[in-house]
């Protein structure tokens, strides 16, 4: 009995294992199928939805690019902005293409390939109409040409297409994967029923055989149950947590993988919702029954609204139009079956009820099984191209309004607009002359030489005005005054003209008959006059007798004038030699009065001067008619001519004609001069023995003197005589005087040159110690810092190896004596070992700093180049801004000094290094002093107080004379170095500016400026190099010294000149 129960237990335990072993192994086997087929669906699928998706965002970025192309004509496109929207359709459409690879080498017989075919042949006519397109915008500017519009009309609907046909492969692909789904969830029911059967069997089997086993195999399936009931509601994120080995462990692992497998199935439509939040217009999503639904984060921007506030409200709330709202109502419109609703300018509620025009466009939303769902609407806002189209209407207005004709013309002078204005002139419409050329307006003979001229002024000028003669419709003419000038692109090229016309026809018609009334006004006088003159015959008789009567009253009055004059003229010398010992002045006066009182061509004051050695005739006065020649000179008297001496110490001459003179001095007067009659009368007091003067009175013709004239030029030489007596004695006094004051002059110049020598040569000695100090210091500087440089690179090697073989240590040995790991902590090892080489590295930096020093003293103090050599001027500038540089750097309350450097390409000059060296530092110097001083006077307004100086280097050729003394010396080009040194200090005034040369002249305190600097550099550079050194300042714009050396020092101080 026992046995049979036992043989049946065992048997029965045997079946109910095998069954359960073969129902484990079928469950098994069937899940991995499962498990693998829907794993390779769900990869299939997902990656097909993610190339899909990045087409249709490809897609809408073409159209959003190329509806700026359809908008055109309203907005102005540059090139620029057109090549940028090319370039984004070429990179979608590259990204499209590449889309299309990855679709193609998905599995065949796929849903997705099996539209593929649909897809590629859509994608390359897309690909055909960009390059059209590119090729048309290549060849013309005109985005709104009617063949562009065409190629952008094609191609939006060319891209909505293939977003539909995606939508339609992506509706396929997620119907596939939820029959999959449905698939796998049935299946795992099915499995989870034979799963509970056959665990009930080993449940009983188990209460059987013993709790132990009942307990280890309910369990897992408990487990496994409740995951599976979590799925079902949704739970992606359950899992069922078995680690056994056996087939219920596999099963929940098979399980696991296919619920983590149905939850990556929701990434596509995570994706696809970042792409709609991420578009730059508003996208917006109602339902059917014209509720928001969705919208992407544009909107929110565009409305100012919060999310919650926009969503679940009617679409009314920000669509006021009803032309909108009419086409968005998807159940009572009959446009239902295309997925384009239309496109329209509407606007838009923003929060705050501002009205804001956009451009919308509305396409219907479908299901898998092509059921509306809603509407999905993508507006444009186009506020600043309506506020571009209101500028137009104005101009346009403003153009049409006017009172002048207006005619704009292409280049080639065809009509292409003008306005009502014009056409009241000219008497065409604007549809008989728009395309006509211009030339209809004038005669042809007129118009033939008229355009080009038009066109040429236009080009030299910038505009044409001129007064010209048109031609009206009805044949008659009249004249209008025009201006013309260019019509230009956004690039600046001239693509046409226009002309402001106005009517002058009246108004010339008008100044002709004025005209007209005035010649017949002339002509009524002319008669009238010769009426008159007719009656004038009996009064000629009457006025001669008047006038014979008149002539002799004249000739008495000129007679009592004459005598007038003379007394006047002697009074007027008088007073003047009273007033005045300028014997120069009193010479004009009495020549000018002369002639003008005797009427005579030429009156002359002369000096005849002799000595054992030559005699000359000087002619130091004159007066005369501004057709006669000059007389003003010194003429020599050749030897063996003794008559002059003769002629000069006669008391007077009174010739009537020279050329019958008895004298042959006379007559070879007349000869030379071309005089005739001439009235002389000798001086008869003189400065001195060797000098005899002469006033004469000359006239081309021959005279015949009164007596009253020769009386008057006695009286007047007697006036003369006096007035030369006295002014031989002013200019003796003024001599004697002259010379004291130029010997005290030459005395205070030896005082200062003595003091400048003394200043200089202590200057020289000061400069000279400084100079060897500086370059002994150097030296001695210059001797460790060469030690510790040499030994830092040897130094570097020994520590790096030091480092290596500590390294091997710590590799080798990693657990050292308790001793060493604590020393190793208390030292910071690791830390030595980062740090030490940067250690190093600061004490070469450290060094080569000093070294730079060490040099820019050497160099500044250029004691090894006292002669005058080609030197680097450069070089110089950057060694004194080193030595310099301690005061540049911020100190204290001080903030830095920016000096900026402008070098031109300066070649080497030839000069005394170390002196100019000498004027760079006074003036950088001095610089920064003002600067820093400025900034103390400032106080706390001197944050924004710019602290620069400017250092400026260039070469000028400049012409000037080799010499001052050789005025024949031809001029020549000197090439001279200019160097300008410029601060934004405070800047001086022009009384300092006069002074600031002037040895001893400073603005400083006591004690912080001796005056001596800049007068040394003036005498380095003007005196030493032949140089040149000026000064400009305006109070509170800065200070700006400008030098000037020449590049070849081919000059001579002792003459302070350039010489040959």
């Amino acid at each position: 009995m026992n046995m049979k129960l036992r043989t049946k237990f065992i048997s029965v335990f045997l079946a109910l294992a095998s069954l359960v072993s073969a129902g484990g192994i079928i469950n098994t086997i069937n899940a991995n199928r499962l498990r693998q087929n829907y794993t390779n669906i769900s990869d299939k699928n997902t990656a097909a939805l993610i190339y899909l998706e990045k087409i249709k965002f490809a897609s809408l970025k073409i159209i959003l690019a190329v509806t700026h192309y359809q908008n055109a004509g309203e907005i102005n496109i540059s090139t620029s902005n057109a090549q940028s929207r090319g370039q984004e359709i070429i990179a979608a459409s590259q990204e499209i293409e590449k889309m299309l690879g990855e679709i193609e080498s998905l599995p065949v017989g796929t849903e997705i390939r099996k539209l593929f075919p649909e897809i590629y042949q859509i994608q390359s006519q897309a690909a055909f109409k960009y390059q059209n397109l590119q090729l048309e915008l290549e060849n013309t500017n005109q985005f709104n040409s009617k063949k562009i519009q065409n190629l952008v009309q094609q191609i939006i609907e060319i891209q909505l297409k293939l977003i539909d046909l995606s939508d339609a492969a992506i509706k396929s692909e997620i119907a596939e994967l939820v029959v999959e789904k449905e698939r796998a969830q049935t299946s795992a029911n099915q499995f989870l029923l034979i799963n509970i059967l056959f665990m009930a069997s080993v449940a009983i089997a188990a209460a059987i055989m013993g709790l132990l086993l009942a307990e280890t195999i309910a369990k897992p399936i408990v487990k496994l149950k409740k995951a599976a009931l979590s799925v079902g509601k949704g739970n992606l994120d359950a899992r069922a947590d078995i680690k056994s080995r056996d087939e219920i462990g596999i099963l929940a692992r098979t399980f696991n993988e296919m619920v983590a497998s149905l939850k990556a199935t929701t990434v596509s439509k995570s994706y696809l919702d970042k792409i709609i939040r991420s578009l730059s217009d508003a996208l917006i999503v109602i339902d059917a029954k014209a509720k928001i639904q969705d919208f992407n984060f544009a909107t929110l921007m565009l409305l100012d609204y919060q999310e919650e506030e926009l969503l679940g409200q009617h679409v009314s709330l920000i669509f006021n139009q009803k032309e909108t709202l009419r086409m968005l109502d998807i159940n009572g419109s009959d446009s239902t079956g295309n997925s384009f609703l239309g496109s329209q300018e509407t606007t838009l509620v923003a929060k705050n009820g501002k009205q804001i025009p956009v451009y919308f466009s509305a396409s219907v939303m479908r299901d898998g099984d092509g059921q509306i769902q809603g509407v999905v609407c993508l507006a444009q806002d186009v506020s600043a191209r309506k506020q571009a189209l209101g500028a137009l209407r104005k101009q346009a207005l403003m153009f049409t309004t006017i009172y002048d004709g207006a005619i704009v013309t292409d280049l080639e002078g065809n009509i292409t607009d003008w306005n009502p204005s014009a056409q009241r002139i000219f008497g065409y419409s604007k549809a008989e002359v728009l395309g006509q050329k211009a030339e209809i307006l004038f005669r042809p003979e007129r118009a033939a030489y008229l355009t080009p001229q038009v066109f040429d002024g236009i080009r030299r000028q910038g505009r044409w005005a001129a007064e010209i003669r048109f031609r009206r419709q009805d044949g008659s003419e009249g004249v209008c005054e025009t201006v013309m000038v260019p019509l230009r692109d956004e690039n600046g090229l001239m693509v046409g003209t226009i002309s402001i016309n106005r009517d002058v026809t009246d108004r010339k018609r008008a100044e002709a008959e004025l005209q007209k009334a005035h010649a017949e006004l002339e002509k009524r006088v002319e008669e009238r006059t010769a009426e008159l003159a007719a009656n004038n015959d009996i009064l000629l008789e009457e006025i001669r007798d008047r006038v014979a009567a008149e002539a002799a009253l004249r000739k008495s009055e000129a007679r009592y004038r004459l005598l007038a004059q003379r007394e006047a003229l002697l009074n007027q010398l008088a007073k003047q030699i009273r007033n005045s010992l300028n014997l120069d002045t009193i010479l004009g006066t009495a020549v000018e009065q002369i002639r003008h009182l005797l009427q005579v061509d030429q009156c002359l004051f002369l000096w005849y001067r002799h000595d054992d050695n030559s005699r000359c005739w000087e002619v130091v006065a004159e007066a005369r008619q501004p057709d006669r020649p000059s007389f003003l000179g010194v003429y020599e008297v050749p030897e063996g001519k003794t008559g002059a001496q003769g002629l000069a110490e006669l008391d007077i001459i009174c010739e009537e004609d020279l050329a019958t003179a008895k004298v042959p001095e006379m007559q070879e007067l007349h000869h030379h001069c071309g005089l005739r009659g001439v009235l002389a009368q000798r001086i008869r007091a003189t400065r001195a023995v060797e000098e005899i003067g002469v006033v004469a009175a000359a006239h081309f013709q021959p005279r015949q003197w009164t007596k009253g004239e020769v009386d008057l030029l006695k009286a007047i030489a007697d006036q003369l005589a006096i007035a030369i007596t006295q002014a031989s004695l002013y200019a003796q006094s003024q001599a004697a005087a002259r010379s004291a004051r130029d010997r005290a002059k030459e005395l205070k110049q030896a005082l200062e040159q003595l003091q400048q020598a003394q200043t200089q040569l202590i200057q020289a000695e000061k400069m000279s110690s400084l100079g060897q100090m500086v370059a002994g210091i150097a030296h001695e500087i210059n001797n460790p810092v060469s030690f510790i440089y040499g030994n830092l690179d040897p130094a570097k090697q020994y520590i790096e190896e030091l480092v290596h073989l500590v390294e091997l240590y710590r590799h080798h040995y990693a657990n050292p004596v308790a001793e060493i790991q604590d020393y190793a902590e208390e030292c910071d090892l690791d830390f030595l070992l980062q740090d030490l080489p940067k250690l190093l590295s600061s004490m070469q930096m450290g060094a080569d700093r000093i070294r730079q020093i060490v040099l820019s003293l050497r160099n500044f103090s250029r004691l090894d180049e006292a002669e005058c050599k080609p030197v680097n001027l450069h070089e110089g500038i950057d060694n004194t801004l080193l030595v310099l540089q301690h005061r540049l750097k911020p100190n204290g309350s001080h903030r830095p000094i920016q000096v900026i450097k402008n070098y031109g390409n300066l070649p080497k000059v030839e000069c005394h290094a170390s002196q100019v060296n000498q004027v760079f530092m006074n003036l950088l110097a001095n610089a920064i002093d003002a600067l820093r001083e400025y900034e103390e006077k400032l106080g706390p307004e001197a944050s924004g107080f710019p602290r620069t100086i400017t250092i400026t280097t260039e070469i000028v050729a400049r012409s000037s004379k080799l010499t001052r003394k050789d005025p024949i010396t031809p001029t020549t080009t000197a090439q001279l170095a200019t160097i300008r040194i410029a601060d934004t200090g405070p800047g001086m005034s022009e009384e300092v500016r006069q002074h600031i040369f002037d040895p001893f002249f400073t603005t400083k305190p006591p004690g912080k400026g001796t005056g001596l600097g800049l007068s040394i550099s003036y005498q380095i550079i003007v005196e030493k190099h032949g140089g040149n050194i000026k000064c400009l300042s305006t109070p509170g714009q800065g200070t700006e010294f400008i030098i000037e050396l020449p590049c070849q020092l081919n000059y001579s101080p002792a003459k302070k000149a350039y010489t040959t």
